[in-house]
């Protein structure tokens, strides 16, 4: 059985930030449970369903922001190249994060990036109107399950769901 929402991270991310497979899955737990509880999913047509990915800055960077990684002199043809493999995706303000939105009923694609540093930034500006679920497991496991409720958030208010918890 596949769940709507799912968490996947990036073996560097797992590791540096010490959040286990068990952590990741407890995670998605949560999330599916709390947009069941907020009746995302009453009309299976039109339910949504979405992948967030954890990666690297490094990856991240070289994924969606390869400008930043070109020489300034590069011809404009290749430059523009270089941009394709973005349509569709849209980054947050910060450029820490990128969407890729389809239908209401199809699959939407959240790829975030995250290391220790970013999580912190990260969680200073996330709303913690929710307490965190302590049996989560880690405090970076915590953190990491109120930036996936930020996303989430995001996404309903996209598709004008209504907000979890």
């Amino acid at each position: 059985m596949k769940l709507p929402i799912r968490i996947a991270a990036e073996q560097q991310v797992s590791d540096a930030l010490n959040i286990t497979k068990h952590d990741l899955e407890r995670i998605e737990a949560w999330a599916n449970f709390e947009t069941l509880k907020a009746n995302w999913y009453g009309d299976e047509a039109h339910s949504p369903s979405c992948q967030l990915t954890l990666v690297s800055p490094q990856y991240f960077n070289a994924k969606f922001l390869p400008e930043s990684a070109l020489p300034k002199t590069l011809p404009e043809t290749l430059s523009k190249n270089t941009q394709e493999h973005l349509v569709g995706w849209q980054l947050d303000d910060d450029q820490t994060a990128a969407i890729k939105y389809g239908e209401l009923g199809s699959k939407h694609l959240i790829v975030i990036s995250v290391d220790d540093n970013q999580l912190n930034v990260l969680m200073a500006k996330v709303s913690q109107n929710s307490p965190p679920s302590e049996w989560i497991g880690s405090d970076n496991a915590v953190k990491l399950q109120q930036v996936i409720r930020h996303w989430l958030l995001h996404l309903a208010k996209h598709f004008d769901l209504d907000p979890i918890d």
